[in-house]
């Protein structure tokens, strides 16, 4: 089966660790756009062509991952446009798998309450895989404080004067899914 091959090929050159569900995703992913290929050929390009704006699965890649990706399965996929669609088919997939963290620093000086309430509401809306409330300073890329704080580069500082306060709530989630988008258009490289 050429798509299950495509997928161990792939999977060598990446260090993502998949579960099942998402290993059979991606070969069953495969498997259409070979299928699809394979069926209506070169008209396949054509058809996708149609599409405004065109599909982010369909667009060329030009990075070290892409050409390794298609180093890997060259020898395997003869026709250069198949070989294209699917090393970008895999390039899209891989980069919806990354996931950045975003760290935040508390420093709430006149509230005794307040990083623990701060840590709760922010448990209750954002999962620990993407948000974690750090004690580390430097790996902080938001830091909440009720006290006045100089800004530093490559950090936000938000000034949250008290728990209490809805309109800075708003702001403060905010500025955590601008900087989580942020970082994943970095990693990415968008």
């Amino acid at each position: 089966m050429l798509s299950k091959e495509i997928y161990t090929r792939f999977s060598t050159l990446t260090s993502l660790v998949l579960s099942k569900e998402k290993e059979y995703m991606y070969i069953y992913y495969l498997s259409l756009i070979i299928s699809s290929y394979n069926l209506i050929g070169d008209a396949f390009l054509s058809f996708v062509e149609l599409y405004i704006p065109k599909l982010a699965i369909y667009l060329p890649k030009k990075d070290t991952l892409s050409d390794a990706i298609r180093e890997t399965l060259s020898p395997i996929i003869d026709d250069e446009s198949h070989l294209e669609m699917i090393c970008n088919l895999l390039h899209s997939l891989l980069h919806s798998e990354r996931n950045p963290k975003i760290h935040i620093y508390l420093q709430m000086t006149k509230d005794f309450t307040a990083i623990y309430v701060i840590k709760n509401r922010l448990s209750s809306l954002y999962n620990n895989t993407n948000i974690s409330v750090t004690d580390d300073y430097s790996k902080a890329d938001i830091i909440v404080t009720d006290t006045l704080e100089k800004a530093k580069p490559n950090k936000h500082v938000f000034y949250l004067d008290s728990t209490k306060n809805t309109g800075r709530w708003a702001e403060l989630t905010t500025i955590i899914q601008d900087k989580f988008r942020e970082k994943i258009n970095l990693e990415e490289g968008l």
